[in-house]
């Protein structure tokens, strides 16, 4: 799994703020940890909870008249006239790219329960999985604790790694770095 820091605006964090736990009609109570058990169980893996700060949910105010910033202004300031200062998710979430994971068998199958609660529930597959995993199993390994990394492939020009492996599966599997975890992402679909 793949970490990020999330001191600055992410679309996961309002993803988790948006998202309400329990819901009406969502029977899951004795199904997954309640919030204290939860907070608990991330707490003791190092997970710090504290409130969210407008930034990080809405992005910085830009103070100019473009319509998505005066939307962004008028949401600021009708939270401030409202007193609301302090952001809290109704459950305690972790994050993090959930492309490749690898879910130790002593609790596959309470993983697995979980994300279907969480598959019912809605919730977002990079905040579902992560959380799960974590409140299911005794240690989680990221990987910011191995020799291995991934490599992300955002922008057009970081897809030009790819151009050596002429869309052939059989040259990426022979040729994969030998430091890498995993490239992300390879759409078989586009591969030979």
């Amino acid at each position: 799994m793949h970490t990020r820091a999330k001191s600055k605006y992410w679309k996961w964090m309002r993803v988790a703020y948006q998202f309400r736990f329990p819901q009406k009609g969502l029977e899951v109570s004795g199904e997954i940890p309640s919030e204290q058990d939860a907070l608990k169980i991330l707490e003791g893996k190092g997970f710090s909870f504290r409130s969210v700060k407008y930034e990080q949910l809405y992005g910085v105010i830009q103070w100019s008249l473009s319509k998505a910033n005066v939307v962004n202004v008028l949401r600021y300031l009708k939270h401030k006239l409202l007193g609301i200062s302090a952001y809290n998710l109704s459950y305690p979430m972790v994050a993090g790219y959930s492309d490749v994971i690898r879910v130790p068998a002593g609790c596959v199958q309470l993983f697995g329960h979980y994300c279907g609660v969480f598959a019912s529930a809605n919730l977002f597959v990079e905040l579902a999985i992560p959380t799960a995993l974590n409140l299911a199993s005794n240690k989680v390994v990221t990987e910011a604790d191995t020799d291995l990394k991934g490599i992300a492939l955002w922008l057009s020009e970081d897809f030009e790694l790819l151009n050596k492996y002429q869309f052939s599966l059989k040259k990426l599997q022979s040729d994969f770095p030998s430091t890498h975890l995993f490239i992300h992402p390879i759409k078989l679909s586009k591969w030979k």
